[in-house]
């Protein structure tokens, strides 16, 4: 069907283990030290190649979701929204 999935994981260690799985941090381009800034965003700049792929992702499979900081998913949910 060509839609796009991402497969991330919490570390780099459990990102092997997934086909062409990269670390949360890799991907969505977001501080290693998440739990010492108040406000953790992404670095990933609009209209580059990353972030076209981000938008076209249909789903995201995050292993270990579980056990990431939550600052870490309020920063993933923030680099995908869209402004209409």
């Amino acid at each position: 069907m060509k839609d796009v999935a991402l497969a991330v994981a919490s570390c780099g260690i459990a990102a092997t283990l997934l086909d062409e799985g990269k670390s949360v941090h890799s991907t969505f381009k977001i501080p290693l030290d998440i739990d010492r800034c108040e406000y953790p965003i992404s670095s990933i700049k609009r209209g580059t190649a990353k972030a076209a792929i981000i938008l076209q992702a249909k789903v995201i499979v995050w292993n270990e979701v579980t056990m990431t900081h939550k600052k870490a998913m309020e920063a993933v949910e923030m680099s995908c929204m869209v402004e209409s």
